[in-house]
């Protein structure tokens, strides 16, 4: 879920979810089951692109298709 766990609003996402993305080996897609959009006027891809990166792009864009939304790609640098 997206609750945070102590009932306080922090960037919308609570401390599990927070984990979860951190940890996960897998793009991860976060919405509030209280929040649903009905309409996603802008998406952010957000990654290093590396080459597993461009393995979930095709199932962004065919999730936001019904939208018609806009999709920002951010680079993300992680090497030092």
């Amino acid at each position: 879920g997206s609750k945070n766990t102590q009932n306080k609003s922090f960037f919308n996402i609570g401390s599990n979810t927070e984990r979860v993305i951190r940890s996960s080996n897998v793009s991860v897609l976060v919405i509030r089951k209280d929040n649903l959009p009905s309409k996603i006027k802008k998406v952010v891809f957000a990654s290093d692109f590396e080459k597993d990166s461009y393995k979930i792009f095709p199932f962004l864009n065919e999730f936001i298709k019904p939208f018609n939304s806009q999709i920002n790609l951010l680079y993300i640098n992680t090497k030092s």
